[in-house]
């Protein structure tokens, strides 16, 4: 069958609403891709196909109809999320492995949350991440969300915090509402902001009736949805908000052979000449985070570019390393500079 028949019958099942029509004929294109040996393709229809709708019957929420619902603060005029389809991959992510395990067993539990459920076992489903900025905790949170055919809904704490008494606590309610309507991976940045701890002298009553709140959520919260608390400060946050996840990961910034195994993933789209096998060459990296690493592969990518060089090569990728860790070093200054 060709596919453009096969396309042709996925959109006109998929606009009867015949579900069964539309996994059967969606499973055919992903054979046919099999048989290309485009498996990375298949890997991933397979991945959306699994997560189209669940095995039990539920109907199906799509992205668009998710979109009209976004909750909005007490005005009508903010959104309290920002929906995203996320793009990063497993591949893509460097983790200790210590940290690695613990997310290929979360990612599995989720892929299996109806078998568990058949046998009342209930999936992790809430995370913390903990650690410096750049370290990959909102990548993290991304990949989870690529890895089970999710939408990625991210908090938009700006918007959550209101300084109107009571509205913050409101605000969090709708957002809890929401993803107990809709299966997704909820990402909770800047986690410090609402969820400070309430014995801190320093704190005012709202912001310890919001932590009140929050703990409050979390624990009559009955949904399928995916939680993900991120923090750079997690000494600030509540004792009592620890207990209320399944797993904490601490980030830290990369080993030496992560640092390898970033820059291999990272340059494995341009042509260079790098020498990631010279531990001389990838100890000039310690001290970065993944971020930092990250924008020094794609600057020395765009120099290459436009200075017309054949390849990235080594003296302009440690020319740009040079000049970040000056970045790095002002910025640090600056910050001390107003903590005086």
């Amino acid at each position: 069958m060709s596919n453009a028949k096969l396309l042709k019958d996925l959109f006109q099942s998929f606009s009867l609403g015949d579900d069964e029509a539309f996994k059967s004929t969606a499973r055919k294109i992903i054979n046919v891709e099999k048989s290309k040996k485009h498996h990375v393709l298949a890997a991933d229809l397979e991945k959306f196909l699994e997560s189209y709708s669940d095995k039990t019957g539920d109907p199906v929420v799509t992205l668009s109809m998710m979109m009209k619902s976004i909750p909005k603060d007490s005005d009508g005029t903010a959104d309290l999320i920002e929906i995203v389809t996320p793009k990063i991959s497993r591949s893509e992510v460097v983790y200790s492995d210590s940290n690695a395990k613990v997310l290929e067993d979360f990612i599995v539990e989720q892929k299996s949350h109806h078998l568990l459920r058949s046998h009342a076992l209930k999936p992790n489903s809430r995370l913390l991440l903990c650690g410096p900025p750049g370290c990959g905790k909102s990548i993290s949170a991304e990949m989870l969300a690529s890895e089970l055919g999710l939408p990625l809904v991210i908090v938009r704490i700006d918007s959550v915090v209101s300084s109107f008494l009571g509205e913050t606590a409101s605000n969090l309610r709708k957002i809890f509402d929401f993803i107990g309507k809709n299966r997704v991976v909820a990402f909770f940045d800047e986690f410090d902001a609402l969820a400070k701890e309430r014995s801190n002298r320093d704190e005012h009553g709202e912001l310890k009736r919001v932590v009140n709140s929050f703990l409050q959520m979390m624990d009559g919260y009955k949904g399928n949805s995916v939680i993900v608390a991120a923090t750079n400060h997690e000494g600030d946050l509540d004792r009592a908000l620890w207990r209320r996840f399944d797993e904490v990961l601490k980030f830290d910034n990369p080993t030496t052979n992560q640092i390898r195994d970033l820059l291999e993933i990272k340059l494995k789209n341009f042509l260079h000449d790098i020498p990631l096998k010279s531990n001389e060459f990838i100890l000039q990296f310690e001290g970065f985070s993944y971020a930092d690493i990250e924008r020094i592969v794609y600057s020395s990518a765009k120099k290459t570019i436009l200075s017309n060089y054949a390849k990235i090569n080594r003296q302009t990728m440690e020319e740009v390393t040079y000049k970040e860790m000056k970045r790095k070093d002002f910025v640090k200054d600056m910050v001390r500079a107003g903590g005086e």
